[in-house]
């Protein structure tokens, strides 16, 4: 029984190293695509936001979107920006939600989108994000 104890803790404390190496690694990925922004290197930039994006950290996917949606270091692409922007604000990003409120109800050339656009607008208020909360009123 002991053993059986030990070999599952020592599967805990293994899985809990990994686990924090990866999220250190995404956050390092995450602040090399900010250090490469700052110096405008925007290709790079983008290169380090994906990767930190694909391993699930909002804030970059998030940045990943406002990149696709303005052709920032990448070629303009809507759909991607939705898409990345979409993943943030499905993990309560208030800033991807408004982002996404904006385009759906305000941008030109937009798929507006009443209803979308304030189902976001109001997630967003609801995290009380400033400028949702001055949209909303």
């Amino acid at each position: 029984m002991k053993e059986r104890i030990r070999y599952i803790f020592s599967i805990i404390v293994t899985f809990l190293a990994i686990t924090a190496s990866a999220q250190q690694s995404v956050e390092e990925l995450f602040q090399k695509g900010n250090d490469c922004g700052e110096k405008e290197q925007y290709v790079e930039a983008v290169g380090y936001w994906t990767q930190a994006a694909q391993m699930g950290y909002t804030q970059a996917q998030c940045v990943l979107g406002v990149c696709y949606m303005e052709g920032i270091g990448v070629s303009q692409n809507i759909d991607q920006a939705l898409y990345w922007l979409t993943q943030a604000a499905n993990q309560n990003d208030a800033d991807a939600q408004c982002r996404l409120a904006e385009y759906y109800l305000w941008r030109a050339g937009g798929k507006y989108n009443e209803e979308r656009g304030l189902e976001w607008l109001h997630k967003s208020a609801e995290l009380e994000y400033g400028m949702a909360l001055c949209y909303v009123g």
